[in-house]
C-alpha cells in the first residue's frame, strides 16, 4: 500500500493505486513516462474512493481512455491517472433508458445496444 497525503502527511491509498506506473502501456504509440499514481475504477464506489483519496492528498486527477489519442511526456505525469473499467465502461440497456459508461471504448457499441 502507498502511504501518502498532501504528498507528505500519511493517508493510505486505496488498494488499486499503483505508484510510478508505466503509462506507455496505455498509449497506442507506446511512448511516455510514468504516472505518479495510477488506478482503474470499475464501479461508482471505487471511483468515489479514488477521487476522495486524491482530494485528501491534494493531487490532480486525469482520466485516460483507450489511448489512441494520447501522448505522454517522457518525464511522466504527476497526480492520479484513472482508467475507467468494469461497469464504468459498459452499456446498460433498460428500455427506454440506456446508460453508457464514460470508459466505453467504441460508439459502435451504443448503436448495437439501440
Amino acid at each position: 500500500m502507498i502511504a501518502s497525503g498532501s504528498r507528505d502527511s500519511p493517508k493510505t491509498a486505496p488498494s488499486t493505486v499503483q505508484r510510478d506506473f508505466p503509462l506507455d502501456r496505455t498509449a497506442t504509440v507506446r511512448t511516455g513516462g510514468d504516472a505518479e499514481y495510477f488506478a482503474r475504477a470499475g464501479s461508482n464506489a471505487q471511483l468515489r474512493e479514488l477521487l476522495g483519496w486524491a482530494k485528501a492528498i491534494d493531487v490532480e486527477v486525469a482520466v485516460v481512455g483507450s489511448g489512441s489519442n494520447l501522448l505522454i511526456a517522457d518525464e511522466g505525469v504527476r497526480g492520479l491517472i484513472l482508467k475507467l473499467d468494469g461497469r464504468l465502461s459498459a452499456i446498460e440497456a433498460e428500455p427506454p433508458r440506456i446508460t453508457v459508461g464514460g470508459g466505453l471504448r467504441s460508439l459502435n457499441d451504443v448503436e448495437t445496444a439501440l
